[in-house]
């Protein structure tokens, strides 16, 4: 099939228009891809983006009030309020109806009057309730109507969820300083380089783990979960210097936690949107390119260009996201270990709050057999191996967990989302 022209051009926006009217909707990628002979790399040999595509078909543009009422319509169908998935899924419009004219699902939910935050720290509280104030990520699984990685698109991981949760709400996740006033907050968040490497870092981490889940649902392997390739391997080694276990120095996640007296959800607030950082002065971050963010667009709930990435100072380009061969895997972690592993922190830091955390994390280790997976006997099998709170598993890359006798990757998995780090 051609890939150049005019004609080529412009049998690409019939055939958008002709899936348009077969659907009764804007078709997604993936659903152009299901019902079009042609592919999305077709389409991206002659447009920009798929939503320029899109635009360049004559497709009807579905109005405010028509989303609104849709999204209020699919709410009462579901029995609860619907993500970008459910919008894709069951909707008659798409999600790129919703970003056209609202900028994202999440900014048309909110017009509509819906409060998932809210909501979701309501479905944490249900699980603390239900387990005995000790709630595993698994609890929250089994009454929530999503997975548990919508609890990241508000928290940093499950024990932040859980500490809002008991608080009646998402004060308490500014950190040790919480109880100071808004105004005092504000003049303490000081734009600094650790804050920003740490949130460039969980950028490139979310959507390489995007890409893996996209790549695994897809796959009839039988042996998937055998599987161990280049992109795998990025993401661990992504992880390990983002919030898992450097050797050449304290993780990004460390050093934020102890360098730095405000949270990263106080950082967002004050250069960002509150769910990402969108200000960087400390350091060179871009967006992914249009093409990757037309490719990452259908498994986002959210905006790909708001996830700014780290730059290699010596390429001047963004880290990866996608790595295929061996050849790229060592091109990526080259990039990667050229990054500071001691980034500047604010001016200051707060050393006497940072020793007390330490003592009080030291003086209470919490019980292992309290996090998601973990059995008697494998509780057994970690303590063994100098695994012995939570701290500790926290502190523990996934690979090292999966590694010991009796765990594997799918409990080191479920142990690390309880845990975070």
């Amino acid at each position: 099939m051609a890939s150049s022209g005019d004609s080529d051009r412009d049998d690409i926006i019939k055939e958008i228009e002709r899936v348009s009217t077969k659907l009764g909707k804007r078709p997604t990628t993936t659903e152009f891809s299901e019902h079009s002979k042609y592919k999305t790399s077709d389409v991206y040999s002659h447009f920009d983006s798929w939503g320029d595509a899109v635009d360049a078909a004559s497709i009807e543009t579905a109005s405010r009030q028509e989303l609104l009422d849709e999204l209020q319509q699919l709410k009462s169908e579901l029995g609860f309020i619907p993500l970008s998935t459910h919008v894709d899924e069951h909707s008659s419009f798409s999600t790129y109806d919703y970003r056209l004219v609202f900028g994202s699902v999440d900014d048309a939910l909110e017009e509509a009057g819906y409060d998932l935050e809210e909501r979701v720290i309501e479905l944490v509280e249900q699980a603390v309730s239900d387990s005995d104030g000790k709630p595993k990520m698994a609890n929250f699984e089994a009454i929530a109507p999503y997975s548990a990685g919508v609890i990241y698109k508000f928290f940093d991981g499950w024990d932040e969820a859980v500490a809002a949760a008991k608080s009646g709400g998402t004060e308490t996740t500014l950190g040790a300083d919480s109880d100071r006033d808004t105004a005092e907050v504000d003049t303490t968040v000081e734009q600094n380089e650790l804050s920003e490497r740490y949130e460039t870092l969980r950028n490139l981490r979310e959507l390489c783990r995007v890409v893996i889940d996209a790549r695994d649902k897809r796959t009839t392997d039988e042996k998937q979960e055998d599987r161990y390739e280049p992109m795998d391997q990025w993401a661990e080694v992504i992880e390990s210097r983002w919030s898992g276990d450097s050797v050449e120095a304290e993780n990004y996640g460390e050093q934020q936690n102890t360098r730095n007296q405000f949270s990263m959800r106080e950082y967002r607030r004050e250069y960002g949107n509150g769910d990402r950082v969108l200000e960087f002065g400390c350091i060179s971050a871009r967006p992914p390119s249009l093409t990757m963010q037309a490719l990452l667009e259908p498994f986002l709930d959210v905006d790909p260009g708001e996830f700014y990435l780290p730059v290699d100072p010596v390429s001047d380009t963004t880290l990866p996201i996608i790595v295929e061969s061996e050849y790229e895997l060592d091109h990526a972690v080259e990039m990667l270990q050229r990054l500071p592993t001691e980034p500047t922190a604010a001016e200051h830091p707060g050393e006497q709050s940072t020793e007390k955390d330490s003592s009080e994390m030291d003086a209470k280790p919490g019980d292992i057999l309290e996090v998601n997976g973990v059995t008697d006997e494998i509780a057994t099998v970690l303590q063994t191996n100098g695994y012995l709170s939570r701290e500790d598993l926290k502190n523990a890359s996934m690979e090292e967990l999966a590694n010991v006798d009796g765990v594997g990757e799918q409990i080191a998995m479920r142990i690390k989302l309880d845990v975070g780090g």
